[in-house]
């Protein structure tokens, strides 16, 4: 027998096993490729479930929107003081674009939350011993108004199709110590965002901080505002758009035992002009607010000590903001009044130019 024989002979009797192998292999990649065509087609069908059921739930905001829009338009006098009876009215339209956008687009279900968030818990007028203030009917139907044109459009007109769908890993523990604790892995879809966005340094934080500005009492919505954001964040942008600068945040350098320290955040600003004698004055009014819900201080800040008591903490500018001429008053709602003359306002904004856009960079 020749040596090819040999080695065909005994080549055949490996053929049986090198088919098994062959059939195991192809069952492990037919497994393999199968699993992850299986989960291509879960998520796409997710996707799609998820993303039909956001549509059909814009539609319904859509509706309900018009006819909030259709209501404050026949609405004939709101030139006046605000009644309870508008609250209750606004409150309720409010409550309702809640209840309907959840499972809304972003923009839809967090615009919704925005306006009842800040709604909540103003009075139609307050009253101190230094203080009073009434507040008009038009400030609020202005604001829903405004707010719910914005919604309808976002309702009608955005589509939130991702580009991609693909998973990534989803984690808020970090690395460090997330591998020492017993979970399953979560992932969530990358580039998609459903629910709502609490992102203070977001477009939709800016926009709606920009829609309270018009209103003629804006502090106190501006502060209701950045109190469920918990940052003052899109002022800032303000503050670099109009060229001029006064602290972002004061902040009392002393710590006290339950409070620790006492801080106010910068929550409006508005550009004054008067007429003394023939020359035209031009001042800013800047109003600081103590965003916190649970603690109150206005009341006892001695304004006479309060370039001492107080600091710039956000750029650490105290040698600039010492040396200013400001004028200050206690108002309602937790807040105070600032008066700076327009030109040391843009003066210091010159001063601190680069390091304010090194700081709005870092921001989060």
């Amino acid at each position: 027998m020749d040596t090819l024989t040999v080695i065909l002979n005994e080549i055949g009797k490996f053929t049986p096993i090198i088919k098994d192998v062959v059939t195991i292999v192809a069952i492990i990649v037919g497994i393999y490729f199968g699993n992850k065509g299986l989960k291509k087609f879960l998520l796409d069908d997710i996707v799609k479930q998820k993303i039909f059921d956001l549509h059909k739930t814009n539609q319904e905001v859509f509706i309900l929107t018009k006819e909030i829009i259709a209501e404050i338009n026949s609405k004939e006098d709101i030139k006046r003081p605000v009644a309870e009876e508008d609250l209750t009215y606004i409150k309720s339209k409010t409550q309702k674009l809640v209840n309907l956008s959840n499972g809304a687009s972003k923009e839809v279900a967090t615009l919704s939350f925005f306006i009842n968030e800040t709604i909540k818990g103003i009075t139609p007028s307050v009253k101190s011993e230094t203080y009073c203030e009434k507040r008009y009917a038009l400030d609020f139907y202005s604001l829903l108004y405004s707010t719910v044109v914005k919604i309808n459009h976002f309702s009608s007109n955005i589509v939130d199709v991702p580009k991609k769908i693909k998973l990534e890993p989803y984690n808020e523990i970090t690395k460090k110590i997330r591998r020492f604790l017993d979970q399953e892995e979560t992932y969530k879809i990358k580039g998609v965002q459903f629910g709502l966005n609490l992102n203070a340094n977001s477009a939709l934080s800016l926009l709606f901080s920009s829609m309270i500005n018009k209103s003629t009492h804006g502090y106190i919505y501006r502060k209701k505002f950045f109190q469920l954001l918990q940052k003052n964040t899109p002022i800032i942008y303000e503050l670099y758009i109009n060229n001029i600068y006064l602290p972002v945040i004061f902040e009392m350098e002393k710590e006290e035992p339950f409070m620790g320290k006492r801080t106010l955040h910068l929550v409006k600003f508005e550009m004054k002009q008067s007429i003394i004698s023939v020359n035209t004055k031009h001042t800013i009014e800047f109003f600081y607010s103590n965003i916190n819900p649970t603690i109150k201080f206005i009341d006892t800040i001695k304004i006479e000590n309060f370039k001492e008591n107080y600091h710039d903490t956000f750029l650490n500018t105290e040698e600039i903001f010492q040396n200013l001429s400001l004028e200050f008053s206690v108002l309602a709602d937790e807040t105070i009044k600032v008066i700076c003359d327009k030109n040391d306002a843009e003066n210091y904004y010159k001063k601190v130019r680069k390091k304010l856009k090194k700081k709005i960079k870092s921001l989060k």
